[in-house]
C-alpha cells in the first residue's frame, strides 16, 4: 500500500520517503522541481525536446538511486547539479555524435568515388599513423569513442576511470588530430593529384 503524501511536507521529508520507496513522494518532488530542472536544462542545451529528456533522466536518476535520497541536504541544489551534469553530458554526446557523423559522411563521400582509391588509402594511412603515435591509454579511449561510438560515460565505465579523465584524454586526442591533419594536409593534396 502506498501512503498518500500531502503537499505540505518538506523536501527532506519527501527525500526520506523516496529512500523508503514511496512513489507518491517522488511525484510530489517532481511537481515541485520539474519546472526548475527543465528551465535550467533548456538554458544550457537550447532544445526543448532534449531539455524534456534531461528532466526525465534527472528524476529517473533520483529514483534509481533512491537508497541515498535521504542523504541529499538540499533538493534544489541537487536538482540544479543533476540538471547541469546531465545537460553537459548530453551536449558532449551530441558533439561526439556530430563528429562521428561528419567523419562517416566524409568517408562515404570518398568511398563513392572509386578514382580516389589512392586518396582514401593515404587518408587512412595518415589516420592510422596518427593513432599509433598516441599514448596507449589515450589511443584506447580515442578508438572507443571514434570507431565504436561510445560516450564519455560508457568509456569511463568500461575502462574503470572517471568521465573527467576520459573527457580530458579525448580533448587532447582531437586537438592533436586537428594539428596532425593540418600538418599533413599537403600529403593528401599531392596524393590526390590536385597539386
Amino acid at each position: 500500500m502506498t501512503l498518500k503524501v500531502p503537499d505540505r511536507y518538506s523536501d527532506s521529508h519527501l527525500l526520506e520517503q523516496i529512500a523508503l520507496g514511496n512513489v507518491e513522494a517522488l511525484e510530489q518532488l517532481m511537481r515541485r522541481y520539474d519546472g526548475l530542472v527543465y528551465d535550467f536544462a533548456l538554458k544550457l542545451v537550447k532544445n526543448s525536446q532534449i531539455a524534456e529528456e534531461i528532466t526525465q533522466d534527472v528524476f529517473i536518476k533520483i529514483w534509481e538511486n533512491r537508497g541515498q535520497a535521504s542523504q541529499i541536504k538540499s533538493a534544489a541544489g541537487w536538482f540544479y547539479t543533476a540538471s547541469r551534469n546531465r545537460s553537459i553530458s548530453m551536449i558532449r554526446e551530441e558533439t561526439a555524435r556530430q563528429a562521428r557523423e561528419q567523419c562517416y559522411m566524409a568517408e562515404q563521400e570518398i568511398a563513392a568515388r572509386p578514382e580516389d582509391d589512392i586518396y582514401r588509402y593515404d587518408t587512412k594511412a595518415l589516420m592510422d599513423e596518427f593513432i599509433l603515435q598516441l599514448p596507449p591509454k589515450r589511443r584506447e579511449i580515442f578508438l572507443l569513442n571514434l570507431k565504436h561510438g561510445l560516450s564519455i560515460e560508457e568509456i569511463g565505465a568500461r575502462l574503470n576511470i572517471s568521465p573527467y579523465t576520459v573527457k580530458n584524454q579525448l580533448q587532447k586526442a582531437y586537438a592533436l588530430l586537428r594539428r596532425w591533419m593540418t600538418e599533413h594536409a599537403y600529403l593528401l593534396i599531392v596524393g590526390s593529384g590536385l597539386f
